[in-house]
């Protein structure tokens, strides 16, 4: 997944923003994802990680919003993920009710999943329900197509956890 931010924030980041296809480098002109940067903003916590990254965001030149997410397009695969540290962790499961905002939760699903063990290229290893794979599993009270916030209210809907195959 690439995070999209200000060039200028992360400056040895730029070649990696030059291989980004016309779809995402349109996307990256346009904004970035809103995770880490977006939640200490609203929360006004102290950053969980100092740098020009998060001074470009609190100074105003780094747009904030969903809108990058809007990239979600078929052919680009979103992987999800977050990087929320520290005493931001408690806002981690939040991504989910987030990207929903843009993103089928279905498709949701899959990019915690499927998607990403196929762009780690560990397909058959994680992301799926097959003997000889790694499986974490979540038993959820609740239709995660019909709401994914079930995943964000892990004390009220989670029921049952295994964890490489072994009931925790």
């Amino acid at each position: 997944m690439y995070r999209l931010v200000s060039e200028r924030a992360l400056p040895h980041t730029a070649p990696m923003y030059r291989r980004l296809s016309a779809q995402l480098a349109k996307a990256r002109r346009e904004g970035r994802f809103p995770d880490l940067i977006d939640t200490v903003r609203e929360i006004h916590a102290a950053p969980a990680w100092p740098g020009a990254a998060v001074s470009c965001a609190f100074d105003g030149s780094a747009p904030l919003g969903i809108q990058p997410y809007g990239m979600f397009l078929p052919g680009v695969n979103l992987v999800y993920g977050s990087d929320l540290l520290g005493p931001m962790h408690a806002h981690q499961l939040d991504e989910f009710t987030l990207r929903a905002q843009v993103q089928p939760p279905a498709d949701l699903i899959r990019s915690a999943t499927t998607t990403a063990a196929r762009l780690l290229r560990i397909e058959g290893q994680i992301g799926t329900l097959a003997v000889g794979a790694h499986v974490d599993l979540l038993a959820v009270d609740g239709d995660l197509l019909a709401d994914i916030s079930v995943l964000t209210r892990p004390q009220e809907c989670l029921k049952h956890v295994i964890k490489a195959g072994i009931p925790v």
